[in-house]
């Protein structure tokens, strides 16, 4: 994995040679810390974006058991309709691992 700077201000790449704590463009000395990412991996990356879009494509809402699905870290689906009819809260990830909260089903069981 390899890092390097972008100034915040006008977005230029700093060289790595560049030892001044200033953008050689413009001046500023704020910068971020960037992650190159090497074609591979943008390309995995565009196939997983691929695979994500077909299977939600392909995919039935009546064939669905969660009511939430994990995609990706920060990324969720979520099935509002069934929360909204009263469905239990089932959460899925990418391995088809399921995670059921047992008070939240008793509570929406009790409730009808």
């Amino acid at each position: 994995m390899t890092f390097y700077n972008v100034c915040a201000a006008c977005g230029e790449r700093i060289p790595r040679e560049h030892n001044e704590l200033s953008c050689p463009a413009c001046g500023s000395n704020v910068f971020r810390l960037v992650r190159e990412v090497k074609r591979e991996e943008r390309e995995e990356r565009r196939e997983e974006k691929k695979e994500e879009k077909l299977l939600l494509a392909t995919q039935s809402k009546g064939d669905r058991v969660e009511t939430v699905k994990i995609l990706r870290r920060g990324v969720f689906e979520i099935d509002l309709e069934a929360l909204f009819k009263g469905a239990p809260l089932i959460i899925s990830d990418r391995e088809g691992a399921y995670r059921i909260p047992i008070n939240q089903l008793v509570k929406v069981k009790g409730e009808r």
